[in-house]
């Protein structure tokens, strides 16, 4: 009976001592990983919070090719908190090639770009403006009018991020500019062709410093930027994870046959180029395959479409990413006279359109102002203007 006891006592203690083991192989193995910036069992899964997409009162339309409203939320999902970063699988490139990087932005560049990718502590440090990659697509004709009016606002809050793709050389953009003017050589007539070839320029000039940039985002030579709030937003991502951001032209998906299987259709949301949009590091290290020598040029050719419906294109029907849609990029078809100035702080891209569809906001004359933006740069950022009203 007593040998029974102590056989009974014995056993058990053996299973705590083989449970208390097991935990600490297990807390060892979560240490292991968390050190490769893995997480135990895959991506750290947290709860969405869409309503951090949806700052401010103003829904308007969201489009510089089709007027029609958007309403729906569809993508991904947001970090819970600004600031704070989920804890995926860095550096993967879902198949890229060390010869296809090799080619856009050289062997030793894009192993550095991946090495950022890789390092932990980068991955808990939040995004700060010097991470953000702008693209402003332009052409020669909007040089002095429209190109000057953003190097006297928004521009002066981000110099050293943005450049300027255009269609001729300009030694004096360039030297106000501190030589961020890329000339393309592409057609100056607002063609799918010459839009397609510009956007193959800012994605391949991106490609190439990837490594100092967490995010590309584009947007057009008539959008006004609220820095501050494009960084606010960017912080609630991963950049390593595969995020496509902006806003739709269309209240639902666009439709077009399949170029490489003309009897299936295929349909997914595009954000509106009009507006603006962001990608991330993660995501444009996968596009490689798609996007360069020409590719994505010959895929505008294939669906006849311009470049912002390609660029949701390779990223849906290659890549399966869908957009995240946030609707506080704004193009200039919509009715921005709607807009109400205790909203704006919160708008990311604002827009204008002649003299009519403008923001209404108090400030310098239309004779002086008349797309608002000085305007409007004086009401979000009043010492940063010489002489605000």
């Amino acid at each position: 009976m007593i040998f029974r006891r102590k056989l009974k006592f014995s056993l058990k203690l053996f299973l705590i001592i083989c449970s208390c083991l097991l935990i600490v192989l297990r807390l060892y193995a979560v240490l292991i990983n968390s050190s490769r910036g893995e997480t135990v069992g895959g991506p750290l899964t947290l709860v969405p919070q869409p309503h951090l997409l949806t700052q401010g009162s103003y829904t308007g339309i969201g489009s510089d090719r089709e007027v029609e409203p958007v309403n729906s939320l569809r993508g991904g999902e947001p970090l819970p908190l600004e600031g704070t970063e989920r804890t995926g699988r860095p550096g993967n490139l879902g198949g890229v090639g060390t010869e296809v990087l090799r080619v856009v932005g050289g062997e030793e560049e894009s192993k550095r770009a991946i090495a950022v990718d890789d390092s932990l502590s980068n991955l808990g440090r939040r995004t700060q403006l010097n991470d953000i990659f702008i693209s402003v697509k332009t052409t020669a004709q909007f040089h002095r009018n429209r190109v000057d009016l953003l190097l006297r606002t928004w521009v002066q809050l981000a110099t050293d991020q943005i450049f300027f793709f255009t269609d001729v050389a300009d030694a004096e953009l360039s030297r106000r500019t501190n030589d961020h003017v890329i000339n393309t050589n592409c057609s100056a007539i607002h063609s799918r062709e010459a839009l397609c070839c510009k956007m193959s320029f800012e994605y391949n000039h991106f490609i190439k410093s990837a490594s100092k940039y967490r995010w590309f985002c584009h947007v057009d030579d008539d959008n006004y930027v609220n820095v501050p709030s494009l960084v606010q937003l960017l912080q609630q991502y991963n950049h390593v994870e595969d995020w496509y951001i902006g806003r739709p032209s269309l209240n639902h998906p666009l439709e077009i046959l399949d170029p490489d299987s003309e009897q299936e259709k295929v349909s997914f949301w595009f954000a509106t180029g009009g507006a603006g949009f962001c990608i991330s590091r993660g995501l444009a290290l996968k596009m490689i395959p798609f996007t360069v020598n020409g590719r994505l040029q010959s895929t505008c050719g294939k669906i006849r479409l311009p470049d912002d419906c390609t660029i949701a294109f390779i990223l849906y029907n290659y890549l399966g990413v869908e957009l995240t849609q946030v609707h506080r990029f704004h193009s200039h078809l919509e009715p921005l006279k709607r807009m109400k100035t205790n909203t704006l702080r919160q708008q990311i891209t604002l827009s204008y359109s002649g003299i009519t569809n403008v923001v209404r906001i108090s400030g310098f004359s239309e004779m002086e102002d008349p797309s608002r933006f000085l305007s409007i740069h004086c009401f979000l950022f009043p010492n940063s203007v010489e002489k605000c009203p």
